[in-house]
């Protein structure tokens, strides 16, 4: 079922009793909703062929990305409960979850939604550690769909990973769903190469820096003109 819209529509559309306020059979799944210029409606077939995508990796690291998720939202539904939950400008609507995590280059990567904003993280694998950095170095991590600037962190539950801010705060989002699906297209974006312009990588084989970039990739993913 998908519940919750854009356009604060908190009706809940379930596959197996359709909806007949858009001549919606029963038993049309996400991926089949009319393009009828319901919000609702193109935020769950987004999350439907993101849910294929993710299904269609190899069982072991379909399994692996499972665990991973389990633990990213186990570790930040307790700090959410603890020394964030008192913050000013948390937003009520929104849910700790894990979305998308994929292996990139002996590496995890996905978006992390919490009430206090929205993230990329990136994880080592356990036999690729990230070298040792200073806790204020930005690492440049060049992904098919452009390339985003990453802090080091590390929490004893998870080990040393990093991140990349993309909404903080993230009061702009009008519920969970919402938020769910732009983690969606974030990685949609960022892992589809016709979807944003290629990285450019210097002579020696390092991604080149551009300061634009972040601004740029969020002004893509919510389609406004660069």
């Amino acid at each position: 079922m998908f519940e919750g819209s854009y356009l604060g529509d908190d009706h809940v559309y379930d596959p197996a009793q359709g909806d007949p306020i858009w001549n919606v059979s029963p038993g049309t799944p996400l991926a089949n909703l009319p393009n009828t210029g319901n919000t609702r409606y193109a935020m769950a077939r987004t999350i439907s062929s993101c849910y294929c995508q993710t299904e269609a990796m190899a069982p072991t690291a379909s399994s692996f990305s499972a665990d991973l998720t389990h633990r990213i939202e186990g570790t930040f539904e307790q700090i959410a409960q603890t020394r964030m939950c008192d913050l000013p400008f948390l937003n009520s609507r929104l849910r700790v979850a894990a979305v998308a995590f994929r292996p990139w280059q002996s590496s995890w990567i996905g978006v992390l939604v919490t009430p206090w904003g929205i993230n990329l993280l990136q994880l080592p694998t356990s036999d690729a550690p990230f070298p040792p950095t200073r806790a204020d170095a930005v690492t440049e991590v060049a992904l098919p769909g452009g390339i985003m600037p990453f802090m080091p962190a590390r929490l004893d539950t998870l080990g040393e990973f990093r991140m990349c801010s993309l909404f903080s705060p993230a009061r702009q989002f009008a519920d969970q769903a919402t938020a769910l699906v732009t983690a969606w297209e974030t990685m949609r974006l960022l892992f589809e190469p016709e979807s944003v312009a290629q990285p450019k990588v210097g002579p020696d084989g390092s991604a080149q820096v551009h300061p634009e970039r972040p601004d740029r990739f969020r002004r893509c993913l919510f389609g406004l003109q660069t």
